[in-house]
């Protein structure tokens, strides 16, 4: 079963570097992304969302996954 992953804060240094593993990952089919600004990776596999991550409750619907990244 292919799995999907949360990655809040994908644009700073230690989510960067987990986006681009999780890329490579084919165990992982959907990464969504809710950072402040875009991270400028274009892959099918990602979802990203840009919000105030002070309102993540807004966002409820699309915050689901079998493993988040904080």
């Amino acid at each position: 079963m292919k799995k999907t992953a949360i990655i809040l804060g994908a644009t700073g240094l230690t989510g960067s570097i987990l986006l681009k593993k999780l890329l490579k990952d084919p165990a992982f089919e959907k990464i969504i992304l809710f950072s402040r600004s875009s991270t400028e990776e274009n892959s099918p596999k990602i979802e990203e969302h840009l919000i105030d991550m002070f309102q993540l409750d807004k966002y409820s619907e699309a915050f689901t996954a079998d493993v988040v990244f904080c």
